[in-house]
């Protein structure tokens, strides 16, 4: 992963490899996978307050939680 520039490292020497410790901790936890629970958190301060705190990527997790939702009530209308 090294040689592939993905995990940030330092060579001061050119031979040897240093990390840190606060880097590779901000490296491990960039991409976070939210709760439902935080998604409606953040679907409902959208929808009740605005764009704060609001990113574009969280276009997509409500247009698939929405999805979800009318697969649901799809499926509960044809069994009544």
């Amino acid at each position: 992963m090294i040689h592939k520039r993905k995990i940030p490292h330092f060579k001061p020497t050119g031979k040897m490899v240093f990390f840190s410790l606060l880097e590779l901790n901000k490296w491990a936890f960039m991409h976070k996978i939210m709760t439902s629970e935080e998604i409606d958190s953040k679907v409902n301060s959208y929808v009740f307050w605005g764009k704060r705190d609001w990113e574009g990527k969280d276009y997509e997790l409500i247009y698939k939680r929405r999805e979800k939702q009318l697969v649901a009530l799809q499926l509960k209308n044809t069994r009544n």
